[in-house]
């Protein structure tokens, strides 16, 4: 079980990826993603599951998109 609130940052995701996230409640509050591919100027996908909904995110080498919820 999470603590109430908290933070990590850094965290590997496969596919070349990073990823930062703060939560609160045991819900995520916001989250950052960092595309790290090596194949600059593609345009990639990320699926991710966030509070129990699915929800896909493009991204592009060498950017970060963060979102709050």
């Amino acid at each position: 079980e999470w603590k109430a609130e908290g933070s990590i940052s850094g965290v590997r995701a496969r596919g070349g990826y990073s990823v930062d996230f703060a939560w609160k409640n045991g819900r995520v509050t916001s989250l950052s993603i960092t595309d790290n591919r090596q194949s600059a100027k593609q345009i990639g996908t990320v699926t991710l599951y966030v509070n129990g909904k699915k929800m896909s995110i493009s991204t592009k080498n060498g950017k970060a998109k963060t979102m709050r919820f």
